[in-house]
């Protein structure tokens, strides 16, 4: 009786943890015009065509706007004598904001700094030789509620 005694905290913390971290991963899981719109804008960012279409709408994907715009990202980059890679960037010092929200439609407002994020050693070198300075952004992210999915639509972002 006295081993049990001995273990029942550990037991009892255990399946707390395993309790709790259950509920953090069924409420992560939900989707919301917020972390669409971020997850859009970061991937905007990174030139990461495959994200971007899971989060726009179903005009703008049959319109190719992300086609057209890496192509022409592709283009402007080989014109300037780099690869496609050299206009990635990540975002740094994110603040979301939700400007308004109907319930089928919603505008959120992202801010922060992005620095250019060619590869992942450059971006660790410019941090720590501060090459480069971090660019401003502040954008507004438009959605709608396609099948009880959030979506970027309308002019959000120059996809051209």
């Amino acid at each position: 009786m006295k081993r049990v005694r001995n273990y029942l905290p550990l037991v009892l913390s255990v399946m707390l943890g395993v309790f709790l971290q259950g509920i953090f991963v069924m409420t992560d899981n939900t989707e919301t015009p917020r972390k669409t719109a971020l997850q859009f804008v970061k991937a905007y960012y990174l030139l990461d065509d495959a994200s971007m279409a899971d989060q726009l709408c179903k005009v703008a994907l049959t319109e190719d706007r992300i086609g057209d715009y890496m192509h022409n990202m592709t283009k402007i980059a080989h014109a300037r004598g780099y690869g496609v890679n050299y206009f990635k960037s990540r975002l740094y010092d994110i603040h979301v904001a939700t400007v308004e929200d109907s319930g089928d439609s919603a505008k959120i407002r992202i801010t922060g700094q992005r620095r250019t994020s060619m590869n992942p050693l450059f971006e660790y070198v410019a941090v720590l030789f501060r090459l480069g300075s971090p660019q401003p952004v502040d954008a507004v992210v438009h959605l709608v509620k396609e099948a009880d999915q959030w979506k970027v639509c309308g002019e959000s972002f120059d996809l051209s």
